[in-house]
């Protein structure tokens, strides 16, 4: 879930899965895929890097725990397990090359 702000202050928190554009004319107006609108505080720019933070944790917290069970740590069984997760330090994502001869 990213955090959103109204234009009045509130905050929200949404999925990023669910939107289907994001919008800037002059407010920064978020669609989501059921049609719902809702106008933001921050920029286009700011909720995108919300949304590329939020999946690459998503990424290295999915990472960490494939690493745990394959090194006997055994995968966590209960929401309270993951917090081992999320105090370690993040390794940096690793880019995938493309394949030779692609």
């Amino acid at each position: 879930m990213i955090l959103l702000t109204r234009l009045n202050g509130d905050e929200t928190y949404i999925n990023p899965d669910l939107i289907e554009r994001i919008e800037a004319h002059p407010d920064t107006v978020v669609t989501l895929l059921d049609g719902k609108k809702h106008v933001a505080r921050e920029t286009p720019h700011e909720l995108i890097d919300r949304i590329v933070q939020f999946r690459a944790g998503i990424l290295v917290a999915a990472e960490q725990m494939q690493d745990a069970f394959l090194h006997g740590g055994g995968a966590p069984t209960t929401v309270a397990n993951r917090s081992t997760y999320a105090s370690t330090t993040p390794r940096p994502l690793r880019l995938i090359d493309d394949q030779p001869g692609d």
